[in-house]
């Protein structure tokens, strides 16, 4: 008991060890500042401008607790944020630690308790500090508050020195130097309160999913703003348990919802099934279902890097659900994906969890999307008798002219020329033709050099030209589906390109190409 408080009633613990949890200067912190107290401070504060270490020290203390100075967290988190990069300062790395929990930052706070841990866990010994291990348990203390719905945390958490309560959280003066994830989640916490509809039972009761922005292993995932992956980083039993004994319920109410459940264990019940392999290649190309075909099997539970390279945004033991999120105006670039938390902690009720769960995604609204444009079956491609490239419908009526420059209009034409297509290294078998065509099509006279690095197979000249014609065939066709595609060459490192595109619907108005 300190103060009048029980730690165990106050303190989301570890074990019951922790007493002395989320504290930092339990030997060295206010105690340290009484004997300085008549020290002149004007000497101490140029001490610490000239990057003197304890002045620093002092400084950075007095500014987060007020015992010399004015309180001023973001001056105190100048002064450790100083003290890390300059000495490596083991308090600093804990105090400012703490005022990160304080503010709620607990991704930011357990990722800096972490770097602590890395810099002395082989000689935390010879740091001579009491407790000095103990302290560094604050990254499990962390994990265990995250597990919480962010509103419960500050009613959980005890701190031997605290900081002075602000009017206001505290927000940091370089807000690069904190996570993402504690943006979004102080983010939504505020939209909630707004809106008079603050969460503030213990999870069990109520829930607050945090959706967070994140970048996807393989792009060729189906991007479905209607699709709901379910991924973890390792299996939760009771969750999994609770997802496959309701699973066709669950289907049915997200359904309902304009959703598409994805539960991925379900699909790999059989990954060696022709149908299901098939329906995998489908869904998440054929690289995708690879890496998913070998992590299932060497983990029977993991898939998460099928998907992810271990987002850091993430927790360590999350599960949740992935969506994408397309640009209203259908440019990839701009579209992007967020994983959805979801409570996995045992004892969790979990038809309330799902309730609470489909009622948050349906508040989010879809993105109206322009229709994708598709071609007919029977769209051709033309070459008139200046070498201008046209697709035209079965009438015979254009729809659209491809724009392309010389050299990858060249290159271009050495891919219709040979349907069986080659690896991009082997083009320079190819450079007589494509000398060729490049006389043809341009006025240049030097046009050795240019055809030199695009035969080059380590220059990068080919791969860019590839894309300039793929992005002349998206930009002839504004806003194209799939079918665009068969006009273009594609391919794969160190693997054969070709167009696809069968060769009776190309048209030449020339007698030979090569003339």
């Amino acid at each position: 008991m300190v103060n009048g408080f029980s730690f165990e009633e106050n303190v989301y613990l570890c074990n019951m060890d922790e007493k002395k949890l989320l504290y930092t200067f339990y030997n060295y912190g206010p105690e340290l500042i009484a004997w300085v107290k008549a020290a002149d401070l004007p000497e101490l504060s140029k001490n610490a401008l000239r990057n003197e270490e304890e002045a620093m020290l002092i400084m950075a203390i007095s500014y987060q607790y007020g015992v010399l100075t004015e309180v001023s967290l973001n001056l105190a988190e100048y002064y450790y944020n100083s003290l890390i990069e300059r000495y490596k300062n083991f308090y600093a790395y804990m105090n400012l630690g703490v005022m990160l929990v304080e503010a709620n930052y607990l991704h930011t706070a357990m990722q800096l308790f972490e770097d602590a841990d890395n810099q002395f866990k082989d000689n935390i010994d010879q740091l001579g500090i009491d407790d000095a291990k103990l302290l560094l348990k604050n990254i499990d203390s962390c994990r265990l508050m995250l597990n919480l719905v962010y509103e419960e945390r500050r009613k959980r958490l005890f701190l031997q020195h605290h900081s002075p309560l602000q009017d206001k959280p505290w927000e940091p003066s370089d807000p690069l130097r904190v996570a993402p994830a504690d943006f979004e989640e102080q983010r939504q916490a505020a939209s909630r309160l707004e809106k008079g509809n603050r969460r503030s039972k213990y999870q069990h009761d109520d829930f607050v999913f945090t959706s967070i922005r994140v970048e996807i292993r393989n792009e060729k995932i189906r991007s479905d703003q209607h699709d709901l992956i379910f991924l973890e980083r390792y299996r939760h039993n009771e969750l999994n348990d609770y997802i496959q004994e309701h699973l066709p319920k669950l289907r049915s109410a997200f359904n309902q919802c304009g959703y598409h459940l994805l539960y991925l264990p379900s699909h790999a019940d059989n990954l060696n099934d022709d149908q299901r392999k098939s329906l995998y290649c489908d869904l998440y190309g054929k690289d995708v279902y690879e890496v998913f075909h070998k992590a299932y099997f060497a983990t029977q539970s993991d898939y998460w890097n099928a998907f992810f390279e271990m987002d850091e945004d993430l927790s360590y033991d999350c599960a949740g659900f992935l969506r994408y999120f397309p640009d209203p105006e259908g440019h990839p670039d701009k579209s992007h994906y967020e994983y959805i938390q979801f409570p996995h902690r045992s004892g969790t009720n979990w038809e309330k969890a799902f309730t609470a769960f489909l009622d948050y995604v349906v508040s989010i609204p879809f993105v109206e999307t322009q229709r994708k444009r598709t071609l007919p079956p029977s769209t051709t491609l033309y070459i008139n008798k200046e070498y201008r490239i046209f697709l035209k419908d079965s009438n015979g009526l254009d729809i659209a002219e491809v724009k392309l420059k010389a050299l990858p209009k060249a290159l271009y034409f050495v891919f219709l020329n040979h349907p069986e297509g080659f690896p991009l290294k082997y083009l320079v078998d190819y450079r007589d033709e494509l000398l060729s065509w490049y006389r043809k099509l341009s006025n240049r006279n030097n046009i050795g050099k240019s055809i030199d690095d695009l035969t080059d197979p380590t220059n990068n000249s080919a791969n860019e030209k590839i894309s300039r014609i793929g992005k002349a065939f998206r930009d002839a066709i504004a806003n194209s589906d799939e079918s665009i595609y068969s006009f273009v060459p594609i391919g794969s490192k160190g693997e054969v390109y070709t167009v696809h595109v069968d060769r009776e619907r190309i048209m030449w108005d020339v007698q030979s190409i090569f003339e």
